[in-house]
């Protein structure tokens, strides 16, 4: 029997936001008797190891680490499993290294910013361009995704659980991707930040955050939207695309 446990361990308030704190989610799944984690949240081993205590699950029992992309809140525990393989996309970790490198280095990370995201809107730009560099400074390292020899690059093909499929669904990021979870009459999509919320479902509204390529988003958003099941995006909790509405309960649960 398949079951998805997701992960909430909230953004931090990393820029004296003062509403309501946001989702950020990981996705647990269990395969029989393999335990496949997506995405690991924000930097903090303590807090994340209680979350996985609520359910019974300590970082040791874990065979696999996906990550849907590269940001610091989706990869920030990796480390912790330390027995996993850790499968990721080479392209976005490259993206993400070349870019962090450049922020760390210059005096003027808005002109990185536009180097590597060029359809951020200006006004934007210059707001979020410190942001930006501060999170390289705090979170950024070579080796923050896990050490070279548990990492499976997507690309070249790794061996996953006969339930699970990879999405390739860039935008938000040059190799984003979305994991398909599927076992009889069951079906979850964990699609990160291509779809971060039930609030982008068929809707034209826009994230805060830049997009790499807003016409790659868009084609993958679209490809999100046709998909029949559960949706767990990247910062908000499970919805069916039945009927729009969120899951009740803290495990779904697959045949």
């Amino acid at each position: 029997m398949t079951r998805v446990y997701p992960i909430n361990s909230r953004m931090p308030d990393q820029r004296g936001h003062k509403g309501p704190s946001i989702p950020l989610m990981s996705a647990v799944v269990r395969l029989d008797d393999f335990l496949v984690i997506i995405d690991t949240g924000y930097p903090g081993p303590e807090r994340f190891t209680k979350l996985l205590a609520q359910y019974g699950f300590r970082p040791p029992d874990f065979g696999m680490v996906i990550n849907t992309h590269v940001h610091p809140d989706h990869t920030g525990n990796n480390r912790l499993f330390a027995d996993a393989r850790i499968v990721v996309s080479r392209t976005d970790y490259f993206f993400a290294r070349e870019y962090s490198h450049e922020l760390l280095a210059t005096t003027d990370p808005e002109a990185v910013l536009a180097k590597y995201y060029p359809e951020f809107p200006p006004n934007r730009r210059r707001k979020f361009a410190p942001y930006a560099r501060d999170l390289a400074v705090k979170y950024w390292s070579d080796d923050h995704i896990g050490p070279a020899v548990r990492i499976q690059w997507i690309e070249d093909g790794p061996e996953l659980p006969g339930q699970i499929t990879l999405w390739h669904t860039p935008g938000h990021t040059p190799g984003h991707y979305s994991v398909e979870i599927r076992d009889r009459d069951f079906a979850m999509l964990v699609t990160g930040d291509a779809l971060p919320s039930r609030l982008f479902w068929k809707s034209k509204l826009r994230e805060l955050v830049p997009r790499h390529n807003d016409a790659q988003f868009r084609v993958s958003k679209e490809k999100i939207e046709a998909f029949e099941g559960f949706i767990l995006g990247g910062h908000d909790e499970v919805f069916s695309t039945a009927d729009g509405r969120y899951v009740k309960g803290e495990v779904i649960e697959g045949g």
